[in-house]
């Protein structure tokens, strides 16, 4: 069996197995090493947090220090962990046009048939490819992560579900959890709770923030339901994420140009309607693939009668906004995602 060793990095110290919380950095790496499992490959998945060496999952190893194995595979974030590793080949992902310096440095080293640089993000692969001067492919992840869904079920995207039991309605919301309070975007989430309240609807709010003093609004008027429920970034994990989106109606998460949206993949994966609120419009260097859907994105610096106008839409047919991102994101579902890496690592 090939073996392929992932090293993750940007983690919280919260849990000590694949669902600690992560930057997108740890968690998209964490993901594809489950995804590559199912290709076939023994996947080795380090990093120091990990306690000792451990099995979490058919053909999935978590350690805490490298093994010394000969890979088939190293997947790496800008990071130079690789030039320590016995391998045949190097993912090298990144999403800057800075992040790919170190590679470059010891690209002869490996050659074109042996060093992938990659971004997972699609949108800013002909940017980076530019501005690097190094050809960059895109890699995509995989939600959800492959351990989450349970044995019996089929890998890949969750079927769309809304079923709100009204008149309440449950929506997962997030605040601010790496940034400081003044993360843009709480303005136009006050504005959608506040229209759900004007429906009638009972919101039950499950409120991810940095810490609850830092709950939305600039800190002038907390983000509230009419029960709300805080999670504390440091110390939810993803699986309480994961666990919290899967229960909830409606997600509604922010995004701008330079990042791709906190959660928001998991939401999509997990079949739930999406909101998202967006920030920036640097559609040149933008990592943000949710951004080739505006007609769904609440823009910041939009008027609040516009925003409140795309909620109507929104609430009259969630599905058809989700289908419009699920598109968009076809590559992370594990059918698509399989024969697109499949086809990279054949040389295609």
């Amino acid at each position: 069996m090939k073996k392929a060793i992932f090293f993750v990095s940007n983690a919280y110290n919260n849990r000590k197995d694949q669902y600690m919380s992560c930057r997108a950095e740890g968690r998209i790496l964490m993901n594809i090493g489950f995804g590559f499992s199912l290709l076939g490959y023994e996947s080795f998945i380090h990093l120091p947090y990990f306690e000792g060496i451990k099995e979490v999952y058919s053909n999935v190893t978590l350690c805490q220090t490298m093994l010394d194995y000969h890979y088939d595979l190293a997947v790496v974030w800008v990071q130079p962990h690789f030039l320590n590793c016995k391998c045949d080949r190097v993912l090298f992902f990144g999403y800057g046009p800075d992040h790919y310096e170190f590679a470059k440095q010891n690209f002869d080293k490996f050659g074109k048939d042996r060093m992938f640089m990659v971004s997972p993000f699609k949108k800013n692969v002909d940017y980076l490819t530019q501005k690097s001067g190094a050809q960059i492919r895109y890699f995509p992840p995989i939600y959800p992560i492959p351990s989450y869904l349970p044995a019996e079920s089929p890998q890949g995207f969750v079927p769309f579900n809304y079923k709100p039991a009204l008149p309440e309605i449950k929506v997962y919301m997030f605040s601010t959890s790496w940034h400081p309070p003044a993360y843009p975007g709480d303005v136009k989430s006050q504005r959608f709770l506040e229209l759900l309240k004007s429906k009638g609807y009972r919101v039950k709010l499950y409120l991810h923030v940095n810490s609850i003093e830092n709950s939305g609004v600039l800190n002038a008027n907390a983000l509230k339901g009419d029960e709300t429920i805080y999670l504390v970034n440091s110390e939810t994990t993803y699986l309480d994420l994961l666990n919290v989106i899967s229960s909830v109606d409606i997600c509604v998460t922010k995004g701008g140009w330079g990042s791709g949206g906190n959660c928001a993949w998991d939401i999509i994966s997990l079949g739930k309607p999406l909101l998202f609120i967006a920030h920036g419009k640097d559609y040149v260097s933008t990592i943000n693939d949710f951004y080739d859907c505006p007609e769904d994105l609440i823009w910041c610096t939009e008027s609040d009668a516009v925003s409140i106008n795309k909620f109507e839409s929104f609430l009259s047919n969630p599905e058809a906004a989700y289908n419009r991102y699920k598109e968009k994101l076809k590559e992370h579902d594990f059918p698509v995602w399989k024969d697109y890496v499949t086809n990279f690592l054949e040389g295609g």
